[in-house]
């Protein structure tokens, strides 16, 4: 599981497994892909998924340090480059286990999610604006 905290200006990702925690201080992008990205929790990792979740993992970090808006954030997710382990993934050449469910995308800043129910490249993303202090 992965888990965003957010209280004031800090913002914190957890992740975590049955038995052990992971948890980082977020200061800059911050991007995270189904799979563990912390050291202490890559162990915990299923090895299903690791090489596809590995390579998304790379290309999602190296990225999303240059992306400047929602809209190039969802072109980044909404590639089919490099099937099966891309970041739209349609469950076709990898089977369920690498089928994309959803995307969310917040904006720490102005207080703003958009979460969309289903493959990045195609679904219309619904917008929330939370009106009180993290």
């Amino acid at each position: 599981q992965n888990f965003t905290f957010i209280q004031n200006n800090r913002i914190v990702g957890v992740e975590t497994s049955a038995s052990k925690l992971g948890i980082t201080e977020v200061s800059e992008n911050y991007f995270h892909c189904n799979s563990y990205n912390f050291p202490e929790m890559i162990q915990y990792d299923s090895d299903i998924r690791r090489d596809e979740c590995f390579y998304r993992n790379v290309e999602g970090k190296n990225a999303y340090q240059s992306l400047n808006s929602l809209e190039e954030a969802r072109n980044l997710l909404s590639s089919h480059k490099n099937k099966p382990y891309c970041f739209c993934a349609h469950g076709k050449e990898g089977g369920d286990s690498l089928k994309t469910l959803g995307s969310m995308f917040i904006d720490y800043l102005s207080k703003k999610i958009w979460i969309g129910y289903g493959y990045t490249c195609s679904v219309e993303l619904e917008h929330h604006h939370f009106n009180f202090d993290w």
